[in-house]
């Protein structure tokens, strides 16, 4: 497998799938320098970031970089797969994550499973509503920062040829896991993995992975990618999934001259 050719299809995948959802704004550089993508809803970085594509030429745009951040209020980010050029040393990593990859659907127990898995219908409120603040829960520990994004709202959830499905893992007491899949064609990215604290240890995120996996297998589903966003501890976790690491990529600030 070419991984950089594999690694920067993935990516385009990632950045079209989350246009919409929480990706707002799409800067591309001429000379294919990289893509800078914005969210007015998010600050974290992983959402207000430079995917470096070609190093010359971005370090060649860097004002323009500088700039297009500085309109939106960003601090300037950069990120690149750690088997690309080296950033100059006036560039310091600060955190980085894991590209996974996964061909085909697991085989289930023959256990009964930890809850029902249920596919959200988008069309119906209270559905919506369970998910967003599970998902609030999960992510924010139940205390979201102002303006932050859900993961479905009244907006498409992504541009171009994208199906969005959302699954709830459902127990006597609520819904208890969640997971979704941002599909087209028969790829599918993975994201908003998930369990409430208080349930974690009891293989629910093991069971949601594997039995949303299995269900989006049975609509056509062969391959399966997820970032780890930064948390390498979860890159074992993935790999007892059967998940590959195509790639850890890495974010970078430039030091103050």
């Amino acid at each position: 497998m070419d991984h950089t050719k594999e690694f920067k299809k993935l990516l385009n995948f990632h950045i079209d799938a989350q246009r919409g959802m929480f990706i707002s704004k799409i800067v591309r550089f001429k000379d294919k320098a990289g893509v800078a993508v914005f969210s007015h809803s998010e600050s974290d970085p992983s959402w207000n970031i430079f995917y470096v594509n070609d190093l010359t030429a971005a370090l060649a745009q860097e004002k323009e970089i500088v700039t297009q951040f500085a309109v939106r209020g960003r601090h300037p980010v950069w990120y690149q797969p750690n088997d690309a050029p080296p950033l100059p040393s006036n560039w310091t990593p600060f955190g980085s994550d894991c590209w996974m990859v996964r061909c085909g659907a697991p085989e289930l127990p023959a256990t009964t499973p930890p809850f029902t898995l249920r596919q959200v219908d988008h069309s119906n409120p209270s559905d919506v509503a369970a998910f967003n603040s599970l998902y609030i829960d999960v992510f924010w520990d139940g205390h979201p920062d102002p303006g932050a994004a859900t993961p479905i709202n009244s907006e498409p959830s992504a541009a171009g040829n994208f199906t969005a499905r959302h699954w709830l893992g459902d127990a006597p007491q609520g819904p208890v896991a969640l997971i979704s899949f941002l599909t087209r064609g028969d790829t599918a990215a993975i994201y908003n993995v998930g369990t409430p604290l208080a349930t974690r240890g009891r293989g629910l995120g093991s069971a949601i992975m594997n039995y949303g996996m299995a269900a989006e297998a049975k609509l056509g589903i062969k391959k399966f990618f997820l970032i780890t966003e930064r948390d390498l501890p979860l890159e074992p976790f993935y790999r007892r999934l059967d998940f590959k690491t195509l790639t850890l990529g890495r974010y970078y600030r430039r030091d103050k001259a």
